[in-house]
């Protein structure tokens, strides 16, 4: 089972131009006029063209002044409105320093509440893992609401549920200042660029996140600023999302000699959840026959 400290960071840790040509009449041709002599004007003198000359070309248009502000607007903008969010979960955790990689498939569900109903809800529901290039299935998950942070294991019929924030306090799985599940849905350029600095990130060429959709996809790589809390043990937050959506397409988080690395995919929005995907979603403790601890 994953250790707490690994959920936190997993929870804390998801669009010109128009040219136009139309000739007249045959020119009429004129007798020759003589012109008198053009007196060129002092250097201080404007020099105004010709009124027949050709017009100047259109500039250039500006690029954006912040390009990866512009990432994280459109990121931003992908989830207003949005209620709901579902898609397939590839996470891998490869520690460099002991040549070891865990790999787990599932599926991320995500919906949207309001404080008076408890909050916003999130699970990640693991449906396999990757241990030693051996290959198992599994049903274990992690819903997280408000405060509090649910383990379920279904194969075993043990229900955990732990308080992950003081009395009072709501945890946001999102933020990525506070950390989390690190899947960027709705987050506030302001605050992101508070605590990070940003920079446009090329697309990766190897690993997990090769897969992404070279064709639609655009990263943006964030590093902690110092004295925030992620700076504490992440050395950069690498993320990408889909140009013409928003919506996150991938995460790949660095700590040390650690890479944790997120890839979505089947990715819905607004979705209906099956009665499966709500149960997931809801933190009341199962019936009877399972062993059930609240702390």
């Amino acid at each position: 089972m994953p250790t707490l400290a690994l959920l936190t960071l997993l929870f804390r840790s998801l669009v010109i131009l128009v040219s136009v040509w139309s000739g007249g009449e045959p020119p009429v041709v004129e007798p020759p006029v003589v012109e008198p002599p053009v007196t060129e004007p002092d250097d201080a003198s404007p020099r105004v063209p010709p009124a027949d000359a050709d017009p100047a070309p259109p500039a250039a248009p500006a690029p954006p002044a912040d390009p990866a502000r512009a990432i994280l607007e459109r990121a931003r903008a992908a989830t207003e409105g949005m209620s709901r969010f579902s898609a397939d979960l590839r996470y891998v955790v490869e520690d460099v320093l002991e040549g070891r990689t865990t790999a787990r498939g599932g599926r991320v569900l995500y919906e949207r509440r309001t404080l008076e109903d408890g909050g916003d809800r999130l699970a990640v529901v693991f449906t396999s893992i990757t241990e030693n290039n051996r290959r198992r299935t599994r049903d274990r998950h992690y819903a997280i609401q408000g405060r509090w942070l649910a383990e379920v294991d279904r194969e075993s019929r043990v229900f955990v549920k732990r308080a992950i924030a003081p009395a009072g306090e709501r945890f946001d799985p999102f933020d990525l200042g506070e950390g989390g599940f690190p899947l960027p849905v709705g987050q506030d350029p302001d605050a992101v660029l508070a605590e990070f600095t940003a920079e446009p990130l090329a697309l990766p060429t190897e690993g997990l996140l090769a897969r992404l959709p070279r064709e639609q996809a655009e990263g943006i790589r964030l590093v902690p600023r110092p004295g925030t809390p992620m700076a504490e043990d992440v050395s950069e937050l690498e993320l990408f999302y889909d140009r013409a959506t928003g919506i996150p397409l991938g995460v790949r988080v660095t700590k040390g000699a650690k890479l944790e690395t997120v890839l979505l995919s089947q990715i819905a929005r607004d979705p209906e959840f099956t009665e499966d995907e709500q149960s997931r979603l809801s933190l009341e403790p199962p019936g009877e026959g399972w062993s059930v601890d609240i702390r």
